[in-house]
Formats: structure tokens, sequence, C-alpha cells
């Protein structure tokens, strides 16, 4: 068994430089704030960082790189370098140039982002992903699929192992 990382629709119509994260959230205050200290407990019990990003930013640009990534065998760890960069720094992940910063970070050449960048490389990947997303009606990242089951939303480590432990998963690291 193996994780493979998927690309979803996250707000695609965002202009470059982002929008503040209230104009997305049309939630009441109070119910923010509790979504926000979960997301903070579950990344500390993780040993994540989480800063509470103020802005979202377009990922399509991310989402392209991080399939060249994975072709190139540094998938996790770009992905991993792009959710610290946005979630532990609160960085735009829409700019090119943080984002050949985070290809370099992970081993990848600077140069090679932005070819797959400006050619826009693996478009054509990320496209299938969006609509296999809207097929399997995915509507909050991150979701686990596993058989006809899954798992949506920030989970902690202990519940997605029992997540695939109770899809048939074989245990093979401990927590």
């Amino acid at each position: 068994m193996f994780f493979r990382w998927r690309a979803h629709p996250l707000n695609p119509d965002v202009p470059e430089g982002g929008i503040p994260l209230k104009e997305i959230i049309k939630a009441p205050p109070d119910k923010v704030r509790k979504m926000e200290e979960k997301l903070k407990r579950v990344a500390s019990e993780e040993n994540l960082s989480f800063c509470g990003p103020e802005r979202i930013y377009n990922t399509r640009l991310a989402q392209e790189l991080g399939a060249w990534a994975v072709a190139e065998q540094r998938g996790d760890e770009f992905h991993h370098a792009v959710y610290k960069a946005y979630f532990g720094e609160g960085k735009n992940i829409s700019d090119p140039k943080v984002l050949c910063g985070l290809a370099e970070s992970v081993g990848l050449p600077p140069e090679g982002a932005m070819r797959c960048m400006e050619g826009r490389l693996f478009s054509a990947i990320v496209d299938a992903d969006w609509r296999l997303s809207k097929r399997r009606n995915i509507v909050v990242i991150p979701t686990y699929l596993l058989n006809e089951s899954r798992l949506v939303g920030v989970q902690s480590h202990r519940r997605l192992v029992r997540f695939l432990e109770s899809n048939g998963a074989k245990k093979v690291f401990t927590d």
C-alpha cells in the first residue's frame, strides 16, 4: 500500500496575491476560531508548525509542481515543504519564486521548476486529478480514500492509523 497525492481545485479563481481568508470562509468568528484551534492542536500533536495563514492563494502552480516533484521522486518532500511554507510561515505558494525556492530546498533544480511552471508541463495530470475529485464528490481536503471508505478533514496520526487498519492496511510502523 502507498499514498498518492492528488490535486484538488482549491479556490481556483483566487487572483495572484491571494485574498484574505475571511473573504473565503463565510462563517461566524467563533466557528472560525474553533476550526483554527483544532488545526493548531492537531498540528501540535504531530509536531507540525501552524501559523493560521490570513490569506488564501491559488494553488494551481504548486499542484503542477507537486506532480513534477512526484515524477522526480521528491513528491513527499515537496508537499511537506509547501505545507510548511504556507501553514507554518504564511508564504505565498502561488508565487513562482517561492515555489522555485521550495523545489530547491528538497533537492530539485530551480531552473527545472521554472521550466515546468512556464511550460505548464504537468497541467494535464492536475486536470485529471481535478476531474477525479469532482467525480468522487470530494469537497473537503484532506480527504483520504481507501477501498470504499473515506476519512475527511484534518485528523490526528492515531485516527489516520485506525482508518487505515480498519480498511485492511497492515501495521508496519509504531506510533
